[in-house]
């Protein structure tokens, strides 16, 4: 009788085992539902920073997409006078809309604007964008918080075996 209630037990603990470990994954997949991606403008002249620089690589520039969009990554090449103008922005974006060159070039196009916009650049010429894209977490300019997720889950799984 003894060993038939241990046995039991231990039915009864793997089975709560597995309920947690469900909760869990389910938990996990449910908020990475959002992409998240930098949100950043980063301008330089001959290498130096502008001044109203918002870094792609600071988590506090980072934030979650709507539903169904994808990072996205315009590099900008110009000049400024006799010096060398560098923008990379990093958005968000509908991925429908960058699956042809033509397309990433006329959404291109848009970004002149925001390029111009930065003081140091407001007379930047020999414009020149690409756009790309990613569905990772903080691809479009890292890496970091795609990893925490898995991290998560490995933990989960240690814990739970004991």
């Amino acid at each position: 009788y003894f060993i038939q209630s241990k046995f039991e037990q231990g039915k009864t603990m793997n089975m709560m085992n597995m309920i947690i470990m469900a909760v869990l994954v389910a938990y996990i997949s449910a908020a990475d539902t959002a992409l998240k991606c930098y949100k950043c403008t980063e301008a330089s002249l001959d290498g130096t920073a502008a001044a109203d620089n918002t870094k792609c690589d600071d988590e506090e520039n980072a934030g979650a997409c709507e539903a169904g969009e994808v990072c996205v990554t315009y590099a900008i090449d110009g000049k400024v006078s006799d010096k060398v103008a560098r923008v990379i922005i990093g958005t968000c974006g509908v991925a429908a809309d960058f699956d042809t060159d033509k397309k990433k070039t006329a959404k291109c196009g848009t970004q002149e604007d925001v390029a111009k916009g930065i003081a140091e650049l407001n007379s930047l010429t020999d414009y020149k964008c690409a756009a790309s894209t990613c569905d990772k977490e903080l691809c479009n300019s890292g890496y970091v918080a795609g990893i925490s997720t898995v991290l998560l889950a490995v933990l989960a799984l240690l814990v739970l075996s004991n």
